[in-house]
């Protein structure tokens, strides 16, 4: 079984690309095996299934319709929590736990921002100074709610206190990635066209990726190396951003933020800012980018064509932007934006929703299939112009249509000049051979409904996922079950 999971690349120039990828793994931030000697790390609230169902009854009662969800989160600060997520829409945030029962998922804790109007968009779990769990939560009032899921919070409320809040976002936040290895830091992706590094601990704003080089519309997506050193930024401009935290500076402002006291300094943190990425191009996709993430030193992104692209940086002194595409994952009716797909790299595991209701799951390193692209060049060719066949462009799915943003955004209208269009070409065209590689398996619940997020358990066992609707679905990944379990 260990063996069928080894990459089997088809071509002898893929070689060397596997092999730094194998050696670069992401590794778990480390952490204690254990809860707390005094007991359970979430307190004594109650499991609370019968609870549970009293709030969707009395939500329905009052005609108060299902907020749409648009991200769910595992816990991964200790072993003993690896079965707890939260998922976060409108202005709750949810915490659950996988059971064993047929039920198959049971609300721990929910917390009810005061603040109707806020959205909440992204969530993702890092810990305390004590080892305590913290849920980060981000959305509409661009501020960040750092919530401590462990004792101390609200027991007659059943809801976790509020550990600190983040200003300094003008406008949406959009993602959130805590630190692999460092659990005080966090990065956030914004609205504002930044993104920002904050010591959660502290409260300090660490830095600003934005600027000169930076983005010029909503950053969409943000995510870490997995050795902490680097961070990746995805936005609406079609760009993708390394940013380098090697520098002396960097490293210099995040070590002094760790024991930073405004009221002891008398006045803020200097915050670092950052203009210059140490990559950046925009020839991966020719859309809104609302996806992207390390695999090793290499990178996966999506867009909104119904494909996730597997890809390398390969700069060089011609074409410091230039890109190679290694595996494209194929999948359908996902041709809109904000929808994010998770990663289980020690299970070597992908999956992504759409606009049906389906989930999609891919096998990261089975063969892809091999085929020629000489008759898909003159496709990508058109593609990348704006222009599409002439049957999407009658029925409206060529570039400028394809995507469905609210009636608030606007259209991309930068136009990129011929010579650098004719580069992006011609770093697609570069290899002769496509990989494309389509979903293994499939899973579809009942009804349609947008899947917005997806999130692997730490063992890789099971799989769970949040709709526009307002519900939670839990599917078991492994093979004693395949049955899909959903909870609202």
């Amino acid at each position: 079984a260990a063996s069928s999971l080894q990459p089997r690349p088809r071509s002898a120039a893929l070689s060397h690309l596997w092999a730094d990828l194998t050696r670069t793994m992401p590794r778990k931030r480390p952490r204690p095996s254990s809860s707390p000697a005094e007991g359970p790390i979430l307190g004594d609230f109650p499991s609370a299934k019968a609870w549970g169902q009293r709030l969707r009854l009395s939500g329905s009662a009052a005609g108060v319709p299902p907020a749409p969800l648009y991200s769910v989160a595992f816990c991964g600060v200790c072993e003993a929590l690896e079965n707890v997520f939260a998922s976060v829409g409108g202005n709750r945030i949810s915490v659950y736990q996988l059971s064993e029962n047929a039920d198959g998922i049971e609300l721990l804790q929910l917390f009810v921002d005061e603040d109707t109007a806020e959205d909440f968009y992204s969530c993702d779990w890092t810990s305390g100074p004590n080892g305590e769990p913290w849920l980060c939560a981000g959305g509409q009032n661009s501020h960040i709610k750092v919530l401590n899921c462990g004792r101390g919070g609200d027991e007659a409320a059943h809801q976790p206190s509020v550990a600190r809040v983040l200003q300094g976002h003008t406008n949406q936040v959009l993602c959130l990635a805590a630190h692999p290895l460092e659990p005080a830091l966090l990065l956030s992706a914004s609205k504002d066209e930044s993104a920002r590094l904050w010591n959660v601990h502290s409260g300090s704003c660490v830095a600003i990726f934005a600027g000169h080089e930076g983005h010029r519309q909503q950053v969409l997506s943000c995510a870490w190396h997995p050795e902490g050193r680097s961070l990746v930024t995805a936005a609406m401009d079609q760009y993708i951003k390394i940013w380098s935290l090697d520098t002396l500076e960097v490293q210099r402002a995040i070590v002094e933020a760790r024991t930073w006291d405004p009221e002891e300094k008398g006045r803020q943190f200097p915050t670092l800012h950052e203009q210059f990425p140490q990559f950046s191009t925009r020839h991966v996709h020719t859309d809104y980018v609302d996806c992207v993430r390390f695999l090793g030193n290499l990178l996966m992104s999506k867009s909104i064509e119904n494909t996730i692209v597997f890809w390398n940086p390969t700069p060089s002194k011609a074409r410091k932007d230039a890109v190679t595409v290694l595996r494209e994952y194929t999948f359908q009716d996902a041709n809109f934006w904000y929808v994010k797909f998770d990663l289980d790299v020690q299970n070597g595991r992908l999956a992504v929703g759409n606009r049906m209701g389906s989930v999609f799951i891919w096998n990261l390193y089975a063969a892809p299939e091999l085929n020629l692209i000489e008759e898909e060049a003159a496709k990508d060719e058109d593609v990348r112009d704006g222009l599409g066949s002439e049957e999407q462009q009658q029925s409206g799915h060529g570039k400028q249509d394809s995507r469905t943003p609210s009636p608030t955004e606007s259209s991309l209208t930068e136009e990129t000049d011929a010579a650098d269009e004719q580069s992006a070409i011609q770093v697609f065209e570069a290899d002769k051979y496509r990989f494309l590689v389509p979903p293994h398996h499939k899973v579809s619940r009942t009804g349609r409904a947008i899947v917005r997020d997806v999130a692997f358990s730490p063992d890789g066992n099971n799989l769970v996922f949040c709709c526009e609707d307002g519900t939670v679905w839990r599917f078991a990944t492994n093979e004693a079950s395949s049955e899909s379990r959903q909870s609202s």
